[in-house]
């Protein structure tokens, strides 16, 4: 008889989850390292320890957070997020960007924006939803998603909703 178990996930920031491609909060084609733990329901000493590694990794992501907010330019953060929340379509280097062409992105670039390329792509590497940059047809796809389906997406995307937590910045109208 096997016994029951609980899952606890945390991100390791390390491509490792399950190799499937297919992570548990839907995005597909790229994972970012979800550890998944068993923990067995009667052993309250592992449950304990296993909610401290979740709350650490937490708090660790929260700092991460912290920290791209003070590397990025603050008209680039709220272009960012309005486009990932509300579909606000972007200027050219955000677009660039989020179609993953290196070239336009640095020929768009301000100076500011150039020294922040590398933490913007860390946000959407770490927090932003896959289905909504890396490719221009993705861009092209998250601009006409209606607001619903956007929702569903970035409802089952936990680190962008724990980065929204902690940036809050103020949205613009569409």
């Amino acid at each position: 008889m096997s016994r029951r178990t609980f899952a606890v996930g945390r991100s390791t920031a390390t491509p490792s989850w399950n190799g499937k491609g297919v992570r548990p909060d839907g995005w597909e084609g790229w994972d970012d390292g979800w550890d998944i733990y068993h923990i067995p329901f009667d052993d309250p000493d592992a449950i304990a320890a296993a909610m401290d590694a979740a709350k650490e990794a937490d708090q660790q992501a929260r700092e991460r957070i912290m920290e791209y907010q003070t590397d990025i330019p603050p008209l680039v953060l709220r272009g960012l997020t309005n486009y990932v929340n509300y579909g606000v379509p972007v200027g050219e280097f955000l677009t660039a960007v989020l179609e993953n062409n290196l070239a336009n992105a640095v020929a768009y670039a301000d100076v500011n924006s150039l020294v922040a390329l590398k933490t913007i792509l860390m946000v959407l590497h770490n927090e932003a939803p896959l289905k909504c940059w890396r490719h221009p047809d993705r861009v092209a796809a998250w601009l006409r998603m209606d607001t619903e389906q956007r929702a569903g997406i970035i409802d089952g995307c936990p680190s962008w909703q724990r980065f929204m937590e902690v940036t809050e910045p103020t949205p613009t109208a569409a």
